[in-house]
């Protein structure tokens, strides 16, 4: 006789009515370590170069290149110095190592869709969250070896992240009431905020102690990990393969929703690839998605550096004002779920349009006053400057209730495939974006930073505006299918240990 982990009748009464909960907090938790582990670099970095305080005579060096008067090998040079180890990293090289988790990010996108069709979202994600662990936990490993095999596992670290927007369409659309899917989907996307929140305190203080900066690694590593076996173990594709989620619940999560049982042997489902691909408005979804998103990703990447070289910011103040973008759009977006969901009198398109415009709109006169204020004031306030900084990122979040939202939406069942194409979108972004940058603001000086700003108007009232004429809420005709079984009544499954694998 098999033991049967859900057979406890304490464990089932203490989930009773609530596993949509338990599985929007478990999920988030992980997506929260999963974002945060490639972004660690960004602050440990930081501890990794040498003290530009101290003399070169002081430092004592030893090169793992046998060619130590070739420049190229200057990436591979270890510093050691008072019993702590540096990475005398290049320029170009430490850029390098930014980019390489945006790189992995954009080529772990391409075999996503495959495997959810192929096993399930369960699966798929924990796959992608184990990678992110396991090269979290040796990246300072690595940073040992060699430059060539921390550049190589930055890129896989990267690709872990894939699949992180995909959850938020195909767990909002499996597990929310139709009623509360705003919310739902608000709480899920909170992960890109409290990734950094988690980061920085976390990497400051390890990053001082007498482990250094590897710890930083470690304690993430290791708690994605525990996070992941509870994940896997309690996580379920949709409520009607929960074992703990009875009938009340099962009825509030699909009224009014077209629910299709999936056989146990049943074979995997064709994605209908063709027709989502040749859809327009998937297109517009991602245009429209594509505006908002190079509007957050230039502070998001460049935040700090605006703040510190052209504002003049100490680097003290600095820290603090990078942070409360983060803190003032989660409380935004905490707001902004519910209030989309209480707004039953108007049709889910309407509410779409209107997040996108608030969203969209709000950018894009932070964006011009950003870019107009040096320009027409002689001495322009600092906190003038960062209310405005920090409303970008506040309004950037709406988005997810507005072009994410119907991403996700117009594909229902195959929303990992839509959702993947705005990952696909976002790390194309990050790709390109710093070239841009580079170009238009090599010395970054205020001026340089304003001709950046007066662009981003244009780019997002064109985006918005198409968005907004072609948009819908309504399931594409490709989602269709022939079951229906809104009446049919559930029986919760038995699960045997051997079910939970």
């Amino acid at each position: 006789m098999r033991f049967n982990v859900w057979d406890n009748k304490y464990i089932a009464k203490g989930f009773a009515g609530e596993v949509r909960l338990w599985v929007l907090a478990v999920t988030t938790l992980l997506l929260i370590m999963v974002y945060a582990n490639p972004n660690a670099f960004n602050f440990t970095i930081i501890c990794m170069l040498p003290p530009e305080s101290e003399e070169s005579d002081n430092l004592s060096r030893r090169s793992n290149s046998t060619r130590e008067e070739d420049q190229l090998t200057r990436h591979d040079e270890i510093i050691v110095y008072d019993d702590r180890v540096y990475y005398d990293y290049s320029p170009i090289h430490m850029n390098a190592l930014f980019s390489a988790s945006a790189l992995g990010l954009f080529i772990g996108t391409f075999p996503l869709s495959y495997f959810v069709s192929k096993y399930n979202i369960r699966y798929t994600f924990s796959a992608y969250a184990l990678i992110s662990a396991l090269t979290t936990l040796f990246i300072p490993l690595s940073a040992r070896i060699g430059y060539p095999v921390l550049f190589a596992l930055r890129i896989i670290q990267g690709s872990g992240s894939s699949a992180s927007l995909m959850m938020l369409g195909s767990v909002t659309n499996a597990w929310s009431p139709l009623a509360s899917a705003g919310t739902f989907m608000i709480i899920l996307s909170t992960h890109y905020q409290f990734g950094p929140i988690l980061i920085m305190p976390t990497a400051a203080g390890l990053c001082e102690s007498r482990w250094g900066w590897p710890m930083v690694y470690y304690f993430q590593g290791s708690l994605t990990l525990i996070l992941l076996a509870i994940f896997f173990v309690f996580f379920r594709d949709s409520p009607r393969e929960h074992p703990l989620v009875n009938q009340k619940e099962l009825d509030r999560i699909e009224k009014g929703k077209d629910v299709i049982l999936k056989q146990k042997f049943q074979e995997p489902e064709v994605v209908p690839y063709k027709a989502i691909f040749t859809d327009y408005m998937v297109w517009i979804v991602w245009l429209g998605f594509f505006g908002d998103e190079v509007a957050y990703q230039i502070f998001q990447q460049y935040g700090p550096l605006f703040l510190n070289k052209a504002l003049g910011m100490n680097i003290h103040d600095t820290g603090l004002a990078a942070a409360l973008p983060f803190i003032v759009s989660i409380v935004t977006k905490l707001i902004a779920g519910p209030i989309s969901d209480r707004m039953i009198c108007i049709s889910d398109r309407s509410r779409i349009n209107i997040f996108a415009v608030l969203s969209q709109g709000g950018c894009i006169l932070c964006y011009a006053c950003l870019a107009l204020f040096p320009i027409l004031m002689t001495d322009v306030p600092t906190w003038l400057m960062q209310i405005f900084y920090t409303s970008v990122n506040m309004f950037c979040g709406l988005a997810f209730l507005g072009m994410i939202k119907s991403a996700a939406v117009i594909a229902k069942q195959y929303s990992h495939v839509t959702m993947t194409g705005v990952c696909t979108t976002s790390s194309l972004i990050i790709l390109i974006l710093p070239l841009v940058v580079s170009l238009i603001v090599p010395d970054n000086t205020l001026e340089q930073w304003t001709r950046l700003f007066i662009g981003m108007p244009f780019i997002q009232l064109t985006t918005t505006t198409i968005f907004l004429i072609f948009c819908d809420s309504k399931p594409r005709p490709w989602t269709k299918r022939d079951q229906k079984l809104n009446t049919e009544k559930f029986t919760p499954l038995k699960r045997k240990m051997s079910d939970i694998l």
